[in-house]
Parts: structure tokens; C-alpha cells; sequence
């Protein structure tokens, strides 16, 4: 079994915080658990990632994601997805397929989004909790919608995601 991610390949019991991936990610062979950010995500916290590269795997009982490959909880919610974004193409053959997360199980995924047209769905099998997980337009991220969503709308300062919506005319 590989574990394949753009940032980490297997997140146990750990915090994946303010990280990203804009490279290529890709696996061959049966059960690989592949992500744009991370591979696999086991009883951990994968938080305020985004991913921009190109995900894919082929083999057989496979899951690919966005974000993460596999989201997955012996205990019911204690692997979580948040406040995650993916823009990157995801490609692959099977059940496990999608932009932030191929395959949740018994886990939790909130307030994430994904370009359309990334991939078929957000998760490609959900035996989870997903809350807030949406497809969004070009235009939504250009716009900072995107941005302000992943912010939970907070304007106060204590926002983790900016956007410059002028591309550097005006200094942040």
C-alpha cells in the first residue's frame, strides 16, 4: 500500500496546518491512498491547505483527492478536513475520485471547496460528516468569495486567507 500526498503521505494522530502543493502527485498500484496535500489522514487534522497540482493514481481500490486520499477515523469524527481548497485536476478510475477527498470514512469534512469541473464530485465515497464542502466557479475564486467562505466570513483580522483582488496595484 503507498501513501502519496504533495505535503505528507501519512498524517497519524497529527496537525497539518497552513500548507500546500502545487506539484504533480501521482501513484501507481493497488490500495494507494493519494492527495494533493496528504495521502492519508488518520485520526489527524488537516487544516487551511490547499492544493493547485495535478493528483492522479491508477490500480485497483485506489482513492484520490484534492486535498486528501483518504480522510479516515476508527472513531466516529476524530479525522478532520477544514478550511481546505482545491484548484488542481484530480484523475483517476473508480469510487474513491474527488477534489478534496477520495474516500471519508467515519470522519469529518467542513467549510472546503473545489474548482468545478476538478473532478466528477468534492468526495468521491462519503461514510463521514461533510458540512459546507461546494463546488465553485472561476469567477467565486477570483472574486475573494472563496476566500471570505474559507474564513468562516470573518472581516475582523483574524482571517488565515487574503486575496488581493486588484493583482498588486494597490499594496495589501
Amino acid at each position: 500500500m503507498a501513501y502519496v500526498g504533495g505535503v505528507c503521505g501519512y498524517n497519524a494522530e497529527s496537525v497539518i496546518t497552513n500548507c500546500y502543493n502545487t506539484g504533480i502527485v501521482s501513484a501507481t498500484g493497488d490500495n494507494a491512498r493519494v492527495g494533493g496535500v496528504c495521502g492519508l489522514n488518520s485520526l489527524g487534522l488537516v487544516t487551511n491547505c490547499f492544493n493547485s497540482g495535478t493528483v492522479s493514481a491508477t490500480g485497483e481500490n485506489i482513492a484520490i483527492g484534492g486535498v486528501c486520499g483518504y480522510n479516515r477515523s476508527l472513531y466516529e469524527n476524530y479525522s478532520t478536513l477544514q478550511y481546505c481548497y482545491n484548484i488542481g485536476t484530480i484523475s483517476g478510475s473508480g469510487d474513491y475520485v474527488g477534489s478534496v477527498c477520495g474516500y471519508n470514512y467515519n470522519s469529518t469534512i467542513e467549510y472546503c471547496y473545489y474548482l468545478e469541473n476538478t473532478s466528477a464530485s468534492g468526495v468521491g465515497s462519503d461514510a463521514g460528516t461533510t458540512t459546507s464542502t461546494e463546488s465553485k466557479t472561476e469567477d467565486e475564486f477570483k472574486s475573494g468569495k472563496v476566500a471570505y467562505l474559507l474564513n468562516d466570513e470573518a472581516t475582523d483580522g483574524t482571517q488565515v486567507w487574503y486575496q488581493n483582488l486588484d493583482n498588486g496595484k494597490t499594496p495589501d
